[in-house]
C-alpha cells in the first residue's frame, strides 16, 4: 500500500482488540496510510487516547 498515490484508510488495525493502538497505528501510518480509522468501546477510550504514537 505504500505506494498507492491517492490517499487511503486503514482500518481493522487493532485486529479486533488483539493488537495495542499505539503499535497498530504506528504500523499503519509506517506502511502509508493517510487515515486510520478507530473504533473502541467506551471503556476503552481514556486508555485509548493515551497512548499516541509518534510515527
Amino acid at each position: 500500500m505504500r505506494s498507492v498515490k491517492k490517499p487511503w484508510i486503514a482500518f481493522k488495525t487493532m485486529a479486533a482488540g488483539a493488537i495495542p493502538p499505539k503499535n497498530a497505528f504506528r504500523y499503519a501510518f509506517r506502511s502509508g496510510a493517510d487515515f486510520v480509522l478507530a473504533g473502541m468501546f467506551d471503556f476503552e477510550t481514556e486508555e485509548d487516547a493515551g497512548s499516541r504514537a509518534s510515527v
